[in-house]
């Protein structure tokens, strides 16, 4: 079977152009996962505006801060305390070495990739933390309190059902 069968075999069903258009409305109004991102996308530009006097990206202060928080770990365990795979992590890691904000670090194990943090990454931690706190501020003022907790608990319900679908291939409705 050709990859362009089995793609068929997966979705047998092709939907024509007239129920293609109004379902493509419905996914900009409804799908969970454009708007989880474009929510993301808004949010990261707005901190990366913050952070900017720091020469820091969100991105790469929310890795930081995780090999601060987790310390000399394995490149696994740091991908997952993202929720990144080790690909994409790999990829953003590398700015962050060319910086020499992050160095590799002895492992028990010589066949993994630890990090840790440099001195200059520290440095540059404690330079964007309170930029990132400024941030911060503002966007849970713009919220308010009650609407920031009911946020955190949706996402740590989605992260959850999320992270649960991608090791059985599907959501489970009680998350």
């Amino acid at each position: 079977m050709s990859d362009s069968d089995k793609k068929h075999t997966r979705n047998p069903r092709v939907l024509p152009h007239a129920e293609l258009e109004p379902l493509t409305y419905r996914i900009a109004a409804e799908c969970v996962c454009l708007n989880l991102r474009k929510a993301s996308r808004l949010i990261t530009q707005y901190y990366d505006q913050i952070l900017e006097p720091a020469g820091i990206r969100c991105t790469q202060l929310t890795i930081l801060a995780a090999i601060s928080r987790i310390g000399n770990r394995s490149l696994t365990d740091l991908a997952q305390s993202l929720a990144m795979d080790r690909t994409t992590l790999t990829r953003n890691l590398k700015p962050l070495e060319k910086h020499g904000w992050v160095i590799r670090a002895d492992s028990p194990n010589h066949r993994m990739r630890n990090y840790e943090l440099s001195s200059s990454g520290e440095q540059v931690l404690k330079e964007a933390v309170p930029l990132w706190q400024e941030a911060q501020d503002s966007i849970e003022k713009m919220l308010g309190d009650s609407r920031r907790k009911r946020l955190f608990q949706h996402l740590l319900r989605v992260t959850a059902a999320g992270r649960r679908a991608i090791k059985k291939g599907e959501l489970d409705p009680e998350a």
